[in-house]
């Protein structure tokens, strides 16, 4: 009748339902997840973004790799909104890890530079097509 001191809203936190997935990848060892329905899957991404999220914040990269992965299977920036939102923060999350190893994070960018010119040449080209 009385709820113990101790207990805490993370014990009773309706992501615990889902099953911890292994480091193994993909979604063939998980049939359940292709059952999940749209607010439960979207539940699970919030689980597994915030999993990702503590491994980025702790060092932990292959966990985080790992959990990545697992995201990246559910997550679609053209899906529901909780996966074009997931697929979005995956992305932020790469990045950071990226970030940690300035030299592989400066090769993969160096072509964006390039890409941001040609935005902008194709942005005056079509002003000239079509003035205001």
């Amino acid at each position: 009748m009385f709820q113990d001191d101790r207990s805490s809203s993370v014990t009773s936190s309706p992501l615990q339902q889902f099953p911890v997935m292994s480091n193994s990848p993909g979604l063939a060892s998980y049939p359940w997840l292709r059952e999940l329905k749209s607010e439960e899957r979207g539940l699970y991404l919030i689980h597994l973004l915030l999993a990702c999220a503590n491994h980025v914040a702790t060092g932990s990269l292959e966990n985080a790799n790992i959990t990545l992965d697992q995201i990246s299977q559910l997550a679609s920036p053209d899906g529901d909104t909780m996966q074009r939102i997931a697929a979005y923060f995956t992305e932020a999350l790469a990045q950071r890890i990226l970030k940690s190893w300035p030299g592989l994070f400066k090769a993969l960018h160096a072509t964006r530079i390039s890409l941001i010119s040609d935005e902008i040449l194709v942005r005056k080209l079509f002003l000239s097509c079509f003035p205001s």
